[in-house]
């Protein structure tokens, strides 16, 4: 959201890089998948576009893509954004509160710069730096004054200079042009970040922060990182995801302990995650599933090293796992893993990356509540893990998740969305 999320941020790269990165958060939730049929899905399934959608964007390719709790977006080449999955909410922004298993197109939206997913909402940012939201609005999440859900895009209130975007599961913050960042929605644990425990459906200012350079929107944690390489977090902290060396929740930032050269970061649901250019990853918070890739489960309320992972290019960070490529766009990810959201091919949890099946190429990652996606050169996206609404995309999945007595579509590697 990536907790998702995930922010979900996305790094870009190539023809990609106009398009900016999102960010995603997360809602508990245990299964454990199984392999449905001995073929253990290694060959990707195509899912075409419904055809009441088909129209000007069909077939067009996908400039960026972020995940949320149960549905997952994209940027469209020319503008235009295109979601599946869940959409009790309307977090689809189809003008419905209907599921959909295949892409469905975001109504009355063009000029899109950048996406994120949030909860069961969605935004985007725009060209001139406002913003557009659609879905939940429980908590004023949407920043149009009201929390009325909304099943197209409403234009976020009082907006300007936006340049990047990020979804928590119910707030929503943006980067601006001078280096500061609004956030809006739920503040139950600071996560708004301007020291005043009220939720607020307008933008509201986080205090001391004039320059930042990227941002991440956990469960209700939110994090950025400067343009000195440092790293600031606020709102919920019960595990460390702070990163202060504490756990008790602030209302303000606070400075991520020992860590220095982030250029990138991602927050999950307990857990942050910050890449150095170099290409390094350090990882903070809730360990219970190996999401912070150390190789233990040991929670750490300051940065540990990610264990043999270099040459990093970007980062995402889901519910209680997290995901990276490398060079050569090869993906891999480490933590929780019974819905198959590493995409090994099986659904065993791993404090250690593993790689998500085969895939090489990519050039951006995203990471929902318990599903994974990566956009491919060309465009193709590819997703994996929990399909219970669809989020992954495809109609076809060839294994099951059981939570409880109730069980749920997923798939254990990495399948193609068709564009």
């Amino acid at each position: 959201m990536e907790y998702g999320h995930h922010q979900r941020r996305l790094r870009l790269t190539g023809r990609h890089a106009a398009a900016l990165r999102a960010a995603t958060a997360f809602q508990t939730g245990l299964c454990a998948c199984s392999a449905g049929s001995p073929s253990g899905f290694e060959q990707p399934v195509d899912a075409g576009w419904e055809s009441a959608t088909e129209g000007s964007y069909a077939g067009s390719p996908a400039l960026a893509v972020a995940a949320g709790r149960g549905h997952t977006c994209a940027l469209i080449s020319g503008g235009a954004v295109a979601c599946w999955g869940h959409n009790d909410s309307g977090q689809l922004g189809n003008g419905t509160l209907t599921d959909s298993v295949v892409p469905v197109m975001v109504v009355n939206l063009s000029g899109v710069l950048a996406i994120a997913a949030g909860g069961n909402h969605s935004c985007a940012l725009l060209a001139g730096g406002a913003a557009d939201c659609w879905g939940d609005n429980s908590y004023g999440q949407l920043g149009n004054g009201t929390t009325a859900y909304s099943i197209v895009p409403v234009a976020v209130s009082n907006l300007v200079g936006a340049t990047a975007i990020a979804a928590g599961d119910s707030h929503t913050c943006a980067l601006l042009s001078g280096g500061g960042i609004n956030c809006w929605g739920n503040n139950n644990s600071g996560q708004l970040g301007n020291g005043i425990p009220n939720d607020s459906s307008i933008p509201v200012t986080v205090s001391n922060l004039h320059t930042a350079t990227a941002i991440a929107a956990g469960y209700n944690h939110t994090c950025t990182a400067l343009s000195s390489g440092a790293a600031y977090c606020w709102g919920s902290n019960p595990a460390g995801q702070l990163g202060d060396g504490a756990t008790a929740d602030q209302g303000v930032p606070v400075m991520v302990s020992n860590l220095g050269g982030a250029t990138e970061i991602a927050a999950g649901r307990d857990h942050t995650c910050a890449r150095a250019s170099a290409g390094s990853v350090w990882c903070w918070g809730f360990n219970a599933f190996g999401q912070l890739g150390d190789g233990i489960t040991t929670d750490s309320a300051v940065p540990v090293t990610v264990s043999n992972l270099s040459s990093a290019t970007a980062i995402a960070a889901g519910r209680d796992h997290t995901c990276a490529l490398v060079s050569g766009g090869v993906a891999y990810c480490w933590g929780f893993n019974a819905y198959g959201q590493l995409g090994d091919g099986i659904a065993i949890d791993s404090a250690a990356r593993v790689r998500a099946g085969s895939l090489s190429g990519s050039e951006a990652i995203t990471a929902g509540q318990t599903h994974s996606c990566t956009l491919a050169a060309g465009g193709a996206v590819y997703c994996w893990g929990d399909n219970s609404f669809g989020q992954l995309g495809t109609t076809t999945t060839s294994g099951m998740c059981t939570e409880a007595t109730l069980k749920h579509p997923c798939s254990l590697t990495p399948v193609a969305v068709r564009w």
